[in-house]
């Protein structure tokens, strides 16, 4: 079906929103473990999923920089922005399709419905899936 990458990008960004939203909820209990290490280096260790962690080497608090830029304020307006950028992809391929004279509205486009416009061959919903690669799902066809 064509529209499975927008289908399977909206749940990324669906989950993104949902980890984010129960980060600022915990914000205040935020799992932070400082370990000694061999010397004075120290690990600093952060907590960012069930059995998963981010860790940073050395005093500097490199961990804690990347997580306070990346904080759950910051990931829920780049998730509404991602979205806002869906929309207007279809939005621009609806004008286009107009163009053409089949008339399909950003709604039709969106669920597949338009045989002239392939969800998945969309260059920007292409690139913006690219940053989760990694994640279960994701199709190598898609790569931009």
């Amino acid at each position: 079906m064509s529209d499975d990458l927008v289908t399977w990008l909206r749940a990324q960004l669906d989950e993104d929103e949902r980890w984010a939203k129960l980060a600022a909820h915990q914000a205040g209990s935020a799992a932070w473990e400082p370990e000694e290490g061999a010397g004075t280096t120290v690990i600093s260790r952060v907590r960012i999923g069930p059995g998963r962690f981010f860790e940073s080497l050395g005093e500097e608090g490199f961990a804690s920089e990347h997580i306070a830029r990346h904080d759950p304020a910051r990931v829920l307006a780049e998730v509404a922005a991602k979205r806002a950028i869906i929309a207007e992809a279809f939005r621009h391929a609806a004008k286009i399709d107009s163009e053409w004279g089949d008339c399909h509205d950003a709604d039709q486009i969106a669920a597949g419905l338009c045989p002239e416009t392939a969800v998945d061959k969309i260059p920007i919903l292409r690139i913006l899936a690219l940053p989760n690669a990694d994640r279960p799902g994701y199709r190598e066809e898609w790569k931009p």
